[in-house]
């Protein structure tokens, strides 16, 4: 699935295995403008490399089996240069990993995320490489005019701050870019 919704399906001719570490798969589709491997990495399942036709990668992590999906590790772009997408332990009840920062090939953290520890994986906190700070506050309201069995509550952001240590110079570049 790609950032649009958009989907292309491929079909493997065979799994890939320690003797057979990559397996390039045929798009079902005439016309797809990717290029999917399907990798051997010793985990159950593999990983995959999907290839844009600007030859920029995104290879996925494991398959996590409870969803039957390989969430986004990492992008990487026609240079070479990458970057790593880290995640934490899913909230309670969910299979799904929470997205905990991003880091570049030096394993600098070029985004960090908090979540909070409410069970709700609500982000509280983001960070970026230069020590700016967002942070993020979710109200619980409730609504007794609500009849049963609705639910009579609501969790709403409801504020917002940044903060920008003192010394801290404003005209840097609102993102990282790779050439």
């Amino acid at each position: 699935m790609f950032p649009n919704g958009s989907r292309s399906a491929f079909t493997a001719p065979a799994i890939p295995s320690a003797g057979l570490p990559l397996v390039p798969c045929a798009p079902l589709k005439r016309g797809t403008e990717t290029l999917l491997d399907w990798d051997y990495d010793g985990t159950p399942g593999g990983h995959y490399t999907i290839t844009a036709k600007d030859r920029t990668k995104w290879v996925t992590g494991p398959r996590i089996a409870a969803i039957n999906c390989s969430p986004l590790a990492q992008i990487v772009d026609r240079n070479g240069n990458a970057i790593t997408l880290n995640y934490g332990a899913p909230t309670p009840g969910f299979h799904w990993p929470l997205l905990s920062s991003i880091t570049n090939e030096d394993g600098t953290a070029l985004l960090t995320l908090q979540q909070a520890t409410d069970g709700t994986g609500n982000i509280v906190l983001i960070q970026d490489c230069y020590n700016r700070e967002v942070f993020y506050h979710n109200g619980l309201y409730f609504n007794s005019q609500v009849p049963k069995p609705w639910v009579r509550s609501l969790q709403l952001l409801d504020r917002v701050s940044q903060i920008i240590p003192t010394g801290t110079n404003t005209n840097l570049p609102g993102r990282y870019v790779y050439a």
